[in-house]
């Protein structure tokens, strides 16, 4: 009897081929996010404590008990949430203010425009101890740059901005603003390409001047941007935890303590593991307005696989910009029939001006100045970490160092009892395995998700995204447990693990691999090609961009990351944000060499985005961020 030749276990025909793709990542998400959300549930709902076998069961009390005034828990948490609302209301105006100012001055050409871009971006690169530590040095009272300034060259007397109560909200605030603009920017800059330059040109004909351009074109085009930015924004100024922490302490008297800061204090320090999580759940729930306007604008747009054949109705946002546009056009031509010698004049102005080769000089200015202010922490930084320790504070304050040194740094790097060399390798060795294995994951997982027809495909995906809305706070807590549960606490599994199973990679190749044309795939079919050739040898190569875009977020989440290591690792397996912070414990009025290994742990972030800055705002573009 003839025997049937051997058949691999799937091939592309078999119905179990898209649910293998998924399975790594999904096994991953189960674990490591869906079920700490309801185990952090079951805690919230009993007493749970490390040092008992037993966790009686308490219902809603927890809960109810924020909603008492005679607690000190209730006082402490309301305070901190008026701390933590204030902030985002200081910090997301000038965030969004001031990236949207910068990538308006950057949008058309200019000399050393990927300079300039470069400059502001880079700040969010560094880790939230450098930033921490760097504005906490800027802001120090007689020695700090800004009160330097106040006295020797405003006349003004110092502030104690670190301890005076209403002026710590100004390091926090300007900080956050330094810090985080760069990224903004690079949205802006992504939705400005993708205006047509026509519309320019023909409001610009018109006698259209540069303020009617914003406001009928450039405007109503980054609404959408805009509110992307501004919700994604203010999720993350109420998640605030890591520079209050490191510039102010939660002082003067719990006046910037925020939410996060007060439900880690209580569960890790007071250990009361059941009411910090109770705590977690009450401002997911809080949060969840803004949540659920983020989930909306990131799945508003999501463009349909291209093996889709029907039609799609033009969204309201696209009709409503066009009636925009025609009455705007039709306002023109009626004030250019009435104002015939007016307009034309206004063209042959702006058409002279742009032809001028001085005409770019003030922009150029301007933008310089700006950038030499965005440089100035970080020249500051390195200015004083080549300081003698005298030296740094010295009166009047030395710019350059009249004795530059190197001893700073050969103490930092070789002293025992901060091992900086070891938290270096450490955060280096997690972050490339948790950038190699996300990347990996997400293209496994977005690949069916996006070229791919299978029972529960929608569903899966629509239920990734609504994880999206959970904050990382609500996960802290059971994660935590669960290590200790695993034995994983002070070990690199605790780190790598749970921060592979990340939803926001999936998406942003989902709709790359969408916007690829079906017929490359059709052709690479033709010529015999599996699901897996052409995911390896089609999509992988067009996706580089994209590829590079995740793989930076990756490597710059894992190694800034300074919450989740704070209360995991220890010892041998810390990592440099939390050792750097642990350092400075140590080096509280050493300032040179606080900067000099401020400065170390900076370096390597700033190389990694050097390397990939190229593709990051291409890469923000090809997947869809910037609609």
């Amino acid at each position: 009897m003839r025997r049937r030749a051997a058949r691999p276990l799937l091939n592309d025909a078999h119905p179990l081929v898209p649910y293998a793709y998924l399975l790594p990542h999904a096994a991953l998400f189960l674990v490591f996010i869906a079920f700490p959300v309801g185990y952090g549930l079951w805690i919230s709902l009993h007493n749970w404590n490390p040092l008992e076998s037993a966790s009686p069961w308490v219902g809603a009390r927890y809960y109810l008990a924020l909603l008492s005034a005679s607690t000190p828990e209730a006082e402490y948490f309301w305070n901190a949430l008026r701390n933590t609302v204030l902030f985002t209301v200081l910090s997301v105006p000038l965030l969004v203010g001031v990236s949207l100012a910068l990538a308006l001055q950057l949008q058309r050409p200019i000399f050393g425009r990927a300079l300039l871009r470069a400059i502001f971006f880079a700040p969010g690169i560094l880790s939230v101890t450098v930033m921490g530590l760097l504005w906490k040095w800027m802001f120090q009272n007689q020695v700090g740059l800004v009160n330097v300034v106040l006295e020797q060259y405003l006349g003004r007397p110092t502030v104690n901005f670190l301890t005076a109560e209403g002026w710590a909200w100004v390091p926090l605030v300007v900080g956050s603003v330094w810090w985080g603009v760069g990224f903004n920017m690079t949205l802006y800059l992504a939705a400005l390409s993708n205006i047509p330059h026509a519309l320019y040109e023909a409001a610009e004909l018109d006698g259209a001047g540069s303020w009617a351009r914003f406001r009928f074109i450039t405007w109503p085009m980054l609404t959408p941007t805009t509110l992307f930015v501004g919700v994604t924004t203010a999720l993350g100024s109420l998640q605030v935890f890591g520079q209050i922490q490191l510039i102010t302490g939660g002082g003067p008297a719990r006046g910037t303590q925020s939410v996060i800061g007060y439900i880690t204090e209580e569960a890790f320090t007071n250990n009361n593991y059941s009411s910090a999580t109770a705590m977690a759940f009450a401002f997911g729930v809080l949060m969840l307005g803004l949540t659920a306007a983020q989930f909306r604008l990131m799945t508003g747009s999501l463009r349909e696989p291209s093996f889709t054949a029907r039609e799609r109705r033009p969204s309201r946002w696209a009709l409503a910009l066009t009636r925009a546009w025609h009455a705007v056009s039709t306002g023109w031509e009626w004030v250019a029939a009435r104002l015939p010698k007016l307009a034309p004049r206004r063209s042959r102005r702006a058409v002279t001006a742009r032809r001028r080769p001085w005409g770019n000089a003030p922009r150029f200015v301007l933008l310089a100045l700006q950038a030499l202010l965005f440089l100035a922490p970080l020249y500051w930084m390195l200015s004083t970490s080549f300081k003698p320790e005298i030296d740094t504070l010295a009166q009047p304050v030395q710019w350059w160092p009249a004795r530059p040194t190197l001893d700073n740094y050969r103490d930092v790097l070789s002293n025992p009892d901060t091992n900086i060399l070891r938290w270096t390798l450490n955060s280096a060795l997690v972050a490339l395995l948790t950038t190699l294995l996300t990347v990996a994951l997400c293209v496994l997982t977005a690949y069916p998700l996006a070229r791919m027809r299978f029972r529960g495909r929608e569903g899966w995906f629509w239920f990734l995204l609504t994880s999206l809305m959970v904050p990382g706070i609500v996960t802290l807590i059971p994660l935590y447990i669960m290590m200790i549960r695993l034995n994983w606490i002070d070990t690199y599994h605790a780190l790598l693990w749970p921060a592979l199973p990340g939803v926001f990679g999936v998406f942003m190749l989902r709709q790359f691999f969408a916007a690829v044309p079906r017929e490359l795939e059709e052709a690479a079919r033709l010529d015999g090609a599996n699901s897996f050739q052409i995911l390896w040898r089609v999509l992988v190569p067009l996706s580089v961009p994209a590829l590079v875009t995740l793989g930076v977020f990756a490597f710059m989440g894992s190694w800034n990351n300074y919450v989740w290591p704070l209360y995991v690792v220890h010892g041998d397996t810390q990592t440099l944000p939390v050792g750097l912070a642990l350092f400075s414990g140590r080096y509280v009025t050493d300032y040179g060499k606080l900067m000099a290994g401020t400065a170390v742990a900076a370096v390597p972030a700033l190389l990694v985005y050097l390397l990939g800055q190229r593709y990051l705002e291409r890469g923000l573009t090809v997947t869809g961020l910037k609609d």
